[in-house]
């Protein structure tokens, strides 16, 4: 009969042919079928325990990624760098209106353009483009306010991460709602009020890191520059 190693393995009886060799071990279905089951049978906080901002895990239900995206400790400093982009990317796209809106492009505004406008009094281009800074202003929150900063970077995160669902469980994270200045927000219509990859944002949500802080600088400057 083989001795046994440490780790409790036999060995085949020196003098024979395979003398000194490990043997095979087998290892029943049955111990295998129980790992996997086990591993199935996790509960939601269980399978979300080891999950971080940075390092989410792979979504396997609506209901298990809104629980994990909903609880998962935002960095404050990714909250920051949100809104301070958001802020300024914003203010560059209203600043613009001004910049590219000049009088050359009002002189050529066709007359019956200029009448219609006028029937809404809007006879000047200061008007005119006062008209289109509040057009502006409406389309989308002109900055992130401290107390909505949390619930819209957990918002983006869950549509973000949400599209490695199936089609029938990413549907179900659609009605969920986020709580943000006015009222509650569908998730179905958080790409409408907050277009972030739209304005190049989607590496912001990003831990801070020192090229979006300089990239954020440069964007500072430029609006600064055409104050």
């Amino acid at each position: 009969m083989g001795d046994f190693n440490e780790a409790g393995v036999s060995r085949v009886p020196p003098g024979t042919s395979d003398g000194g060799r490990f043997t095979h071990s087998s290892h029943p279905e049955s111990d295998v079928m129980l790992s996997e089951v086990g591993y199935l049978e996790l509960s939601d906080d269980e399978y979300n325990a080891d999950g971080t901002y940075s390092f989410p895990p792979m979504p396997r239900s609506a209901e298990q990624h809104l629980r994990f995206w909903m609880r998962v400790p935002v960095p404050d400093s990714v909250l920051q760098q949100v809104a301070d982009v958001y802020s300024l990317k914003r203010a560059q796209r209203y600043n613009s209106i001004r910049h590219t809106l000049g009088p050359a492009w009002w002189a050529k505004m066709s007359r019956q353009e200029k009448k219609e406008y006028a029937k809404q009094g809007i006879t000047t281009l200061e008007q005119f483009i006062e008209q289109q800074q509040g057009l502006e202003r409406q389309k989308h929150p002109m900055a992130i306010a401290p107390q909505e900063a949390r619930a819209i970077v957990r918002g983006y995160s869950i549509l973000k991460y949400g599209g490695r669902l199936p089609k029938s469980e990413q549907r179900k994270i659609l009605p969920f709602k986020i709580s943000v200045i006015g009222g509650e927000l569908p998730l179905s219509e958080f790409d409408r009020r907050y277009p972030f990859d739209e304005m190049g944002m989607r590496e912001s949500f990003n831990d801070p890191n020192n090229d979006v802080r300089e990239a954020i600088e440069r964007l500072h400057a430029s609006i600064v520059d055409r104050l």
